[in-house]
C-alpha cells in the first residue's frame, strides 16, 4: 500500500463477549469451579445485563455452538420467543437467547468450527522428556485453576464477567500456549503445531464473523473466553471492522 493511500472505510460493527461455560461441559484443559448463574441475584443480573446488551441493536448474534445444531438450537429458541420454554443452564440461552429475544431477532447464528481440534497428543508425548518444562506448565495450569476458582468462589456474576473480558484473563490464557511453544523445536515441532493449531481454529471461527460482519451489521459474539481472546487481537486487524468494547455494558 503507498503511504498516502487511504484504508478502506470500517463497515460494520462487531462486540465481542467472553464468557465462561455456564453449563461447565469439563472439556478445558483449566477445570475450574463455576459460579452458579440460576441464583436469583445473577438471574437479575443476565436480565438486565441482557436489556444492556439489546441497546446495541445487533442485527446478528454468534454463539459458541456446533454449526451442525443451528436447526435445533433454532427450534429451541422458537419455543423460548413462543412462551414454552424456560432457559437451559448454558450461555447459549441464558445470554445468547435473552439478548436475542429484547434485540427483535428471529434467529440465532454459530461461529464455531469443530472440525479442527487441538494437536495436544504429540505435544504432551513430547513434554514427558522436558521434565522441568512439563512441571512448569503443569504448575501454570494449576495456579490458573486455583485463581479461577478463586474468582468464581468469591465475586458476583457481573464481576466474574468484567474479569473474563479484562486484557489481565486473554494474557493469561494466550500465554499458556506460547509457554509449551520451544517443544519440539528443530524437530517435530510438537509445541508449535499445538499452538497453531489452536490459533487455527480460531482464525476459522474469525472467518465466520467476518462473513456475517456486512455493511451496517452490528454483530454480537459470544463465545468462551479462550477463544474471544485470540479474535480479539484478529479483529484489531481487520480495517472493514470497528470494534465495540462490551465493558460499557458489563
Amino acid at each position: 500500500m503507498k503511504k498516502n493511500e487511504v484504508i478502506s472505510p470500517k463497515t460494520a460493527k462487531v462486540m465481542l463477549f467472553g464468557t465462561y461455560h455456564f453449563q461447565n461441559p469439563s472439556l478445558d484443559l483449566v477445570k475450574n469451579k463455576t459460579h452458579n448463574v440460576m441464583e436469583q441475584d445473577s438471574q437479575t443480573y443476565l436480565n438486565e445485563l441482557s436489556e444492556r446488551i439489546s441497546k446495541f441493536k445487533p442485527t446478528v448474534i454468534l454463539l459458541e455452538f456446533d454449526p451442525k445444531n443451528e436447526i435445533k438450537i433454532n427450534l429451541k429458541y422458537q419455543e423460548y420467543l413462543n412462551g414454552t420454554k424456560d432457559l437451559d443452564v448454558d450461555e447459549i440461552e441464558q445470554l445468547g437467547f435473552r439478548i436475542a429475544k429484547k434485540s427483535g431477532l428471529q434467529r440465532v447464528n454459530s461461529f464455531d468450527n469443530r472440525e479442527t481440534p487441538w494437536k495436544s497428543k504429540e505435544l504432551f508425548e513430547q513434554l514427558k522428556k522436558c521434565p522441568n518444562l512439563e512441571a512448569e506448565f503443569k504448575d501454570a495450569i494449576q495456579s490458573l485453576t486455583e485463581y479461577e476458582n478463586q474468582i468464581h468462589t468469591s465475586k458476583n456474576l457481573r464481576d466474574i464477567l468484567i474479569h473474563y473480558n479484562s486484557k489481565e484473563m486473554d494474557l493469561k490464557n494466550k500465554s499458556l500456549y506460547i509457554l509449551t511453544n520451544k517443544v519440539g523445536a528443530g524437530s517435530d515441532f510438537s509445541g508449535a503445531n499445538a499452538a497453531s493449531s489452536w490459533w487455527h481454529r480460531n482464525f476459522k471461527m474469525f472467518s465466520i464473523i467476518q462473513s456475517f460482519a456486512k455493511p451496517s451489521e452490528r454483530v454480537l459474539v459470544i463465545g468462551g473466553q479462550g477463544h474471544i481472546a485470540v479474535i480479539r487481537e484478529l479483529i484489531a486487524l481487520d480495517t472493514k471492522i470497528i470494534s465495540e468494547e462490551i465493558h460499557q455494558y458489563l
